[in-house]
C-alpha cells in the first residue's frame, strides 16, 4: 500500500494495513452546496432525459445543489489531490488522529479545509468544475481520469500559495516528458529545462530511496484566508525558490473496452511498491470511479466516493464540540477498504507521483523503467510533429488516448 508492505495474514499487520488505509482521506458526494451556476442550455435539460456522459442532478433554478450521480470522478481526483499534500507536508508515517488532526490550525486541518464546497476554497467541487468548462465539461457531464488531472493541475497553477511547495504537470498522451518535470521544478524556461534532460535522462542510475516528507512545505493557507491575501501570496512568490516538489499525473487507457489484465496487471501493481507513487485514480468496469492505494495479486483496495452522500462540507466542528469532531472525522476517513478484483478495472486511469527532489525524479524514471519500460515511456522533451492531424483518441471517451 502506497509502498508500505503488509501481510493480511498476520493479525497485527492486518491491523496496521487498517490503520494505514483508514487515514487516508474519503471525499464523497455532497448536497445543498453553494449552487454550482449553469447556462440556459442546461437549465432545459431538467426536463428531458439526460443525455450519454449525463446524469440526473438535484437542481434548482439558481443551480446545481448536489454532485450525487455525477461527480465520483471530481471526488476521486480531490482525495488523490490531498494525499499527494499530505505526503509531502505530513509523510508517509502519519497516521490520522482526531483530536490532534482536526484542532484548528493543525497541517491536516489546513489540508482538507482547501477542498471545501464553497467557491472560495481552491481545490472545491466548484472550482474544478470550472476548470472543466476550459475542457469542453459542462457543469454536471462526468469527468475522466484525465479530465480531472488537467483540471486540477490548472488549479495548481493558480494557486501556487496553496498547494503547499508543489507544483503540478500533467501527461495527458501517457509520456512523461522530462524537461517539463524539470521545468516545474526550478521555473526555468523549457528550452533550458529541455537542455538539462537530455542530461538528466542520460545519468539516470538505479533506484534509490528518496527521501522523506518536506522539511520546508511553502505554507498553507487556514480556509479563511481572505481572496487578497491569497492573491498577494501567488504575485509576491519567487518561482524557484517556493517549489520544494512537483505532483507528476500520467493518464493512461491500458485496453479498449476492458482493462488487459494479462499485458498491464503486474507493471500496473508494481507501481503501489514505488516511494513516489501516490494512487491510482480510476474505476470500475462501469462509470463508477475510485480512488486506489493499495493491490495484491487479487484485488485492488479504494476508497468509493458514492458510499454516502453528506450535507456539503462548508466548516469543521469546534473541538469544544467533540460528538460533532467525531462525526465529522467519520465522513472524512473510510470505515473499510473496499475491493475491486483486476479484471473489473476500468482501462482509463491516471497515476499519480510526488517528487521532492530532481533526484527523486530521477529515481522514479529508473524504477518506472526498471517496471517496464514499453509501458512507461520517458522522454527528454515532446517531440514537435511536422504533420497535420492529432493524436488517435477514444470516442467515447476523448478525455484519453489509446496506447
Amino acid at each position: 500500500m502506497l509502498a508500505c508492505e503488509y501481510d493480511l495474514s498476520s493479525p497485527e499487520s492486518n491491523k496496521q494495513f487498517l490503520d494505514d488505509f483508514c487515514s487516508r482521506t474519503l471525499f464523497t458526494y455532497r448536497d445543498q452546496f453553494t449552487p454550482i451556476s449553469q447556462d440556459q442550455d442546461m437549465i432545459e435539460m431538467d426536463a428531458s432525459p439526460p443525455p450519454h456522459g449525463f446524469s440526473a442532478v438535484h437542481r434548482e433554478a439558481g443551480g446545481i445543489l448536489s454532485d450525487a450521480g455525477w461527480g465520483c470522478m471530481i471526488r476521486v481526483t480531490q482525495m488523490a489531490l490531498v494525499q499527494c499534500l499530505i505526503y509531502h507536508t505530513l509523510g508517509r508515517d502519519w497516521r490520522f488522529n482526531t483530536r490532534a488532526d482536526l484542532t484548528p490550525g493543525a497541517t491536516f486541518w489546513q489540508l482538507i479545509a482547501l477542498f471545501m464546497d464553497t467557491p472560495s476554497a481552491p481545490f472545491s467541487l466548484h472550482n474544478i468544475v470550472r476548470e472543466g468548462l476550459k475542457l469542453g465539461k459542462r457543469p454536471s457531464e462526468w469527468f475522466g481520469p484525465t479530465s480531472g488531472a488537467l483540471a486540477v493541475k490548472s488549479l495548481m497553477d493558480q494557486h501556487g500559495a496553496q498547494s503547499c511547495g508543489l507544483r503540478c504537470v500533467t501527461f495527458p498522451e501517457g509520456i512523461i516528458y522530462t524537461n517539463e518535470v524539470l521545468e516545474a521544478f526550478s521555473g526555468v524556461p523549457r528550452k533550458e529545462a529541455a537542455d538539462k534532460a537530455a542530461g538528466a535522462s542520460s545519468s539516470s542510475g538505479g533506484p534509490s530511496a528518496p527521501a522523506g516528507p518536506s522539511s520546508s512545505p511553502s505554507e498553507c493557507p487556514t480556509a479563511d484566508e481572505p481572496q487578497a491575501a491569497q492573491q498577494a501570496k501567488r504575485e509576491s512568490s519567487g518561482p524557484a525558490e517556493d517549489v520544494s516538489g512537483v505532483v507528476i499525473w500520467l493518464c493512461l487507457r491500458l485496453g479498449v473496452d476492458s482493462f488487459n489484465v494479462d499485458k498491464y496487471q503486474s507493471p500496473i501493481q508494481a507501481c503501489f511498491s514505488i516511494p513516489q507513487f501516490q494512487g491510482l485514480a480510476g474505476g470500475g468496469p462501469a462509470n463508477s470511479a475510485y480512488f486506489f492505494v493499495a493491490a495484491n495479486r487479487e484485488n485492488l483496495y479504494f476508497l468509493d466516493p458514492h458510499s454516502k452522500c453528506q450535507a456539503a462540507f462548508t466548516e469543521i466542528p469546534s473541538p469544544t464540540a467533540p460528538e460533532q469532531l467525531a462525526a465529522f472525522a467519520c465522513q472524512v476517513h473510510p470505515s473499510e477498504p473496499r475491493q475491486l478484483a483486476w479484471s473489473s478495472l476500468n482501462p482509463s486511469m491516471a497515476l499519480g507521483f510526488v517528487c521532492q527532489t530532481v533526484d527523486q525524479y530521477e529515481d522514479l524514471c529508473a524504477r518506472l523503467k526498471a517496471v517496464d519500460a514499453d509501458l512507461f515511456e520517458i522522454l527528454p522533451t515532446r517531440p514537435e510533429y511536422n504533420y497535420e492531424g492529432g493524436l488517435k483518441t477514444d470516442e467515447e471517451d476523448p478525455d484519453l488516448v489509446l496506447l
